[in-house]
């Protein structure tokens, strides 16, 4: 993307670091999509999801929660079937 192209692979860590300075009261959150399922269809994006937010809060940069959203298909098959509750409720337990 964009940010990626003109800020480097850093443009995350620094965007939160560039909002927490702006207002250091704001509660700031990362949220993405298809990331619901641990082990679900989306396997390796749920994993990237994960180790970037737990990298992120290793480096001690301020993100004070996380937000997933869920577009599911019921008659989804495949890469498109909705994760089961199981496999939500285990990537909810590993976010903490």
């Amino acid at each position: 993307n964009i940010f990626f192209r003109k800020l480097g692979p850093s443009y995350i860590e620094k965007c939160f670091r560039w909002a927490h300075q702006a207002d250091p009261d704001a509660i700031l959150l990362y949220n993405d999509n298809k990331v619901e399922g641990m082990d679900g269809p989306n396997k390796s994006k749920a994993d990237g999801f994960y180790h970037l937010l737990a990298d992120l809060l290793k480096k001690g940069v301020p993100v004070h929660g996380c937000g997933i959203q869920a577009h599911f298909n019921g008659a989804g098959v495949g890469r498109n079937r909705p994760p089961t509750p199981r496999m939500v409720k285990n990537q909810i337990h590993r976010l903490g």
